[in-house]
């Protein structure tokens, strides 16, 4: 990119965002590939733990606020 300022940007947004590319197993399946249970271990793994950390996150941004 030209702008510094938008390669910074997608840099960040490439690190922050989750990659939902392994979770998308219907090629494998049409295809008569089976699909290790490990495979599914470590994607749903990945799943949980993108999960948590966006809960940490909230928990962390929220118990500042006061919703009286």
């Amino acid at each position: 990119m030209k702008s510094a300022a938008a390669a910074w940007l997608g840099k960040a947004l490439y690190y922050a965002l989750p990659n939902l590319a392994p979770f998308d197993v219907k090629a494998a399946v049409v295809h008569g590939q089976p699909v290790s249970a490990a495979y599914v271990g470590l994607t749903a793994g990945y799943g949980l733990l993108y999960a948590g950390a966006m809960v940490a996150l909230a928990i962390l941004v929220f118990s500042r606020r006061d919703f009286k």
